[in-house]
């Protein structure tokens, strides 16, 4: 498998993957109520986050982030 393909295929996940985790309603609605379900999702996020943020990679739907919810870090920890 090229190096290329294996780069596609991340921007393709960080892309899905912000774009629900970020969302608002899938946040309140889904989220955050069933929270213990999610810890993986809560977990994936903390360090995809750290990493692309150590690359200068952008954040989809930043303005939103789950991160900024104040109980996240009870949810991410390793």
């Amino acid at each position: 498998m090229k190096l290329e393909l294996i780069y596609d295929i991340i921007n393709l996940l960080s892309y899905r993957f912000y774009l629900a985790v970020n969302n608002k309603e899938v946040q309140e609605k889904e989220l955050k109520p069933f929270a213990d379900y999610y810890r993986g999702c809560f977990k994936i996020y903390k360090i995809w986050t750290e990493y692309r943020k150590k690359k200068g990679y952008s954040i989809l739907l930043e303005d939103s982030a789950l991160d900024k919810w104040d109980k996240f870090n009870i949810y991410s920890k390793r």
